[in-house]
């Protein structure tokens, strides 16, 4: 089973999401819905910025995993370059996949191609336990 197809995240608070696995351990998250989160200047709030970065690492890093896994984040650092005002996209690659951890780079994109952040993530894999709700 791909990770692509082992996806359970509800996303319906937020938005419809799309996302593509062009390669093993490469994601891509896209949402014109952001743009309903706005903080008090009318930017896209840093929050959700983080999410959908979060995100795109998350589902990259878990196309490297067993489909008897999950993952959970261990942390994260992220620099917002610039603000967003329209759709995002997020895009996570795997810098070092782990037995246990794994290092992956985030990048957010505005639909215009403008760099808005940066992420570095470790997330930790929970081996022998299915992504299900509980």
């Amino acid at each position: 089973m791909t990770a692509s197809t082992r996806c359970c995240w509800d996303a319906a608070e937020l938005a419809s999401w799309l996302w593509t696995f062009r390669k093993r351990c490469w994601a891509s998250l896209w949402t014109a819905r952001a743009v309903a989160y706005r903080q008090q200047k009318g930017f896209v709030h840093g929050g959700i910025i983080g999410m959908i970065a979060d995100t795109a690492c998350g589902y990259a890093a878990y196309s490297l995993m067993p489909a008897d896994s999950s993952l959970v984040t261990v942390e994260y650092k992220i620099n917002i370059l610039a603000p967003a005002r329209g759709s995002l996209v997020a895009r996570g690659e795997v810098i070092r996949p782990g037995r246990t951890l794994t290092v992956t780079r985030g990048e957010v994109y505005a639909d215009d191609g403008k760099h808005i952040a940066s992420m570095q993530q470790t997330l930790m894999m929970l081996a022998n336990t299915p992504d299900t709700p509980e």
